[in-house]
């Protein structure tokens, strides 16, 4: 039992495992939060275009040398070993944990959410910290297993680098993305573009040659006088695609007539297709045997909206019709003058010349008229590199298990 006792490591006793990895990288993380919380935090730290492949390149040397300079010490076998992985791991689950809890990029109301970075975790000390841990073990861990020249050994080797330059990618290229929101429309070629911090003229120029948009069949529902509030429940909404009927309270109300664009003549609505139309019902309303007759129209930015009033309580409304599928016919110019068309839809973003363009928004206020177009663009100079990462990894894993399996 003596001797037991006498061989039993004690913590801090070389190699450190699992224990002394956590300590280390929880103290750190902890003391990140702390300098985040008494200092005024921002997203300055956030590299771009050449600071971070300057910065990218020392860290890569850095490592290299101290590696090959030490590499017998109990501090570089730690740095590649298995227990920091499983930390860092660890740490950085907990801050992706912390991410779903709070949102992110908005403003807390609680003074110390926002005082910690906890709102904006990827812009965190705590953060660069654990990615500097993650990164170190994991370009140590690969330069130890270039001594062994096996099949496993090199798809290990594989996974790790890819593994590698997705961290650094996601990490170094943060502060080379590009994201511009654009307004274009059917006057004006948009060749510049302008966010809160940056500009940038783009290599060819848009316009909008045309917007179109499909509505949703516009819904009917009754308002609350006292609250105007719109009683919810689908057996109190009616939809007007097709002909309805719902029962409230002691009235039937059914649908007579719908009609997607209309204008009022003389207190009914006729159908007309011009510029400013908007959704009408025509609407019955019964009780007690007595019906009546009632046109009611959500309106548009030319024409006032209609409603009936059902009693002193009550009152049948349109509301907005929601948007189904809208795009744009966009045309572009070339420097050298050459011309090309696309037709941009929501979820199907266009490829041009290393922008990604994404159709986002358009003028509400118009609706189906809009006059104008919005879209997303983004260039990511580091995708590439994202895309190469993850093949990498899922490569080699792959490529592990089938080893494995075989074997």
């Amino acid at each position: 039992m003596k001797k037991d006792t006498l061989n039993k490591k004690r913590i801090w006793d070389y190699p450190w495992q699992f224990a002394e990895s956590f300590i280390i990288l929880s103290t750190a993380v902890i003391i990140a939060f702390f300098f985040d919380f008494i200092t005024e935090s921002s997203n300055s730290l956030t590299l771009s275009y050449p600071t971070n492949i300057i910065t990218l390149l020392t860290f890569i040397s850095s490592i290299f040398i101290c590696y090959f300079v030490f590499k017998n010490t109990e501090i570089i076998k730690w740095l590649r070993s298995g227990q920091l992985a499983i930390a860092t791991i660890i740490w950085l689950l907990i801050l992706v944990i912390l991410m779903g809890i709070v949102g992110q990029d908005t403003k807390e109301t609680n003074l110390i959410i926002n005082k910690l970075q906890l709102n904006n975790i990827v812009f965190s000390k705590a953060f660069y910290i654990v990615q500097f841990f993650m990164l170190t073990n994991l370009l140590m861990l690969t330069i130890y297993r270039f001594n062994s020249f096996t099949v496993r050994n090199t798809f290990f080797i594989i996974n790790h680098i890819g593994i590698f330059i997705l961290i650094v990618s996601l990490s170094f290229g943060a502060g080379d993305i590009q994201k511009y929101t654009v307004k274009i429309d059917t006057d004006n070629y948009v060749w510049d573009v302008t966010n809160s911090t940056q500009h940038t003229q783009l290599p060819f120029a848009l316009i909008l040659k045309e917007f179109d948009i499909k509505m949703f069949p516009a819904k009917i529902g009754i308002i609350e006088n006292k609250t105007d509030e719109i009683i919810k429940g689908n057996n109190k909404i009616l939809s007007s695609n097709k002909d309805s009927v719902i029962y409230f309270m002691d009235y039937k109300i059914s649908l007579k007539k719908y009609l997607s664009n209309a204008i009022n003549f003389n207190g009914k609505y006729h159908f007309v297709n011009d510029q400013g139309s908007a959704p009408a019902a025509n609407i019955l309303i019964e009780k007690n045997e007595k019906i009546r007759d009632a046109w009611i129209s959500c309106g548009s930015f030319m024409y006032p909206s209609t409603f009936f009033e059902i009693d002193s309580n009550y009152t049948l409304v349109m509301l907005e019709p929601e948007p189904k599928l809208f795009k744009s016919d966009i045309k572009i110019i070339h420097k050298n003058s050459k011309t090309e068309s696309f037709v941009l839809e929501v979820n199907q973003p266009v490829n041009i010349m290393g922008w990604d363009i994404y159709q986002t928004d358009y003028n509400k206020e118009m609706g189906k008229w809009s006059d104008y177009s919005v879209i997303e663009m983004v260039k990511d100079p580091w995708l590439n590199f994202v895309y190469l990462g993850i093949f990498m990894m899922m490569f080699g894993a792959f490529s592990l298990i089938f080893l494995g399996v075989k074997k």
